[in-house]
């Protein structure tokens, strides 16, 4: 018999308890690749959030928690697009609105300078674009117009105000695509910020240019203070919501890790119990203690591997799925990160090689003489 025949009739004998461990594994792996997959996906909808725009440098309020208190005067405008090396200044003030009542929970709205150089990424495939004299007019993604069922024309309630949409665009990311931008006037009027902003995008005269994005940052940190000037990266690094959902992930897959571990241990030391007496015959006929820690090993790698496979199709289907879900599709990227995959089977494998350390050792300890006399 070939030994990896052996391996797989000693798996196959307890089908039940073989499957039971897979789907243990299955979970443990699944959350690892779903859970933190959503995390990065999170943090690379928001990066292509300004990527896609060109956008720079990014000028925030430094140390403000509450919302209501993360907002710069709408003048400093002028201040930093005579800055050396700065080509264009971004005013925008951003919220997240309650929508609920539209079957979505919240919506990205976005106040913009109509006009302005952010909208050169945006499409309009339906209706029109904003212009600099509109009022409360509205331009929205397809990924909502389609969530609240909603077209050009029809009026939409933003925060207890009628809007017309005036036109569906569709951007590069799936975050605006699930968002809504109106006119910055408008915006900082209907949330008590009048001449305020959440902050300003840059660009740069030299995109991608290292040493003058360090430049500029330290002009405006050195002009004002309490005032951030973050590159994309550090900006989207520092987003607290980000952080937590990120740790939150890697806590969540570490106990199911265990679990998984805890599984395959169980399964492992049952199956050489189960089988002391044909291990003694094993040994007996000349097979080495290496051989009997190699097939246990194997065998314990071989149900993680298993439960790796079927844990990532679940995860890859269960992101598929709740990119289809209105309430949450705006905010999920189904794309999962090859790298993280792999990451999720070598984990598997390392948790199978550890669980199976202990039966594997059991078993090769097993003196022949004792193991024959086994019932």
């Amino acid at each position: 018999m070939w030994f990896s025949t052996f391996i797989f009739r000693n798996i196959s004998r307890r089908p039940l308890r073989s499957l039971l461990t897979v789907f243990a594994i299955a979970i443990a792996i699944g959350s690892v690749v779903a859970f933190v997959g959503i995390a990065n996906g999170f943090e690379h909808t928001f990066l292509s959030l300004y990527e896609n725009v060109e956008v720079d440098i990014l000028v925030l309020r430094s140390g403000a928690n509450e919302r209501g208190k993360m907002v710069l005067p709408e003048e400093m405008t002028k201040d930093l697009r005579a800055i050396p090396g700065v080509k264009h200044v971004l005013p925008a003030l951003m919220d997240m609105i309650d929508f609920s009542k539209y079957g979505v929970d919240t919506v990205l709205i976005n106040g913009f300078t109509p006009g302005s150089a952010v909208f050169n990424h945006m499409e309009m495939i339906k209706g029109e674009n904003l212009e600099p004299n509109d009022g409360y007019v509205v331009i929205i993604g397809p990924i909502l117009a389609s969530n609240i069922n909603k077209k050009v024309g029809d009026k939409l309630d933003i925060m207890g105000k009628d809007y017309t949409i005036k036109g569906i665009y569709e951007a590069h990311n799936r975050f605006e695509n699930a968002g809504m931008v109106v006119p910055l006037k408008v915006l900082q009027k209907e949330s008590a910020k009048e001449k305020q902003v959440t902050g300003f995008s840059l660009i740069l005269d030299t995109p991608n240019d290292p040493a003058l994005v360090a430049k500029v940052q330290r002009d405006i940190e050195t002009k004002w203070k309490k005032i951030a000037a973050l590159s994309v990266r550090e900006h989207v690094k520092s987003i607290a919501e980000i952080n937590l959902a990120k740790s939150m992930a890697w806590i969540t897959s570490a106990i199911a890790l265990v679990i998984g571990f805890f599984g395959i241990l169980n399964t492992m030391v049952m199956s050489v119990s189960e089988r002391t007496r044909e291990i003694g015959i094993l040994r007996a006929v000349g097979w080495k203690v290496s051989r009997v820690i190699r097939m246990v090993l194997i065998e314990a790698v071989f149900l993680s591997i298993l439960g790796a496979l079927a844990g990532t199709l679940g995860a890859i289907g269960l992101l598929r799925l709740l990119t289809h879900m209105p309430r949450v599709n705006g905010f999920i990227d189904g794309r999962i990160d090859p790298l993280l995959i792999a990451y999720g089977f070598l984990i598997a494998i390392g948790v199978g090689l550890l669980a199976g350390l202990f039966p594997a050792n059991r078993a090769a300890r097993m003196l022949p003489t004792e193991a024959l006399r086994h019932e």
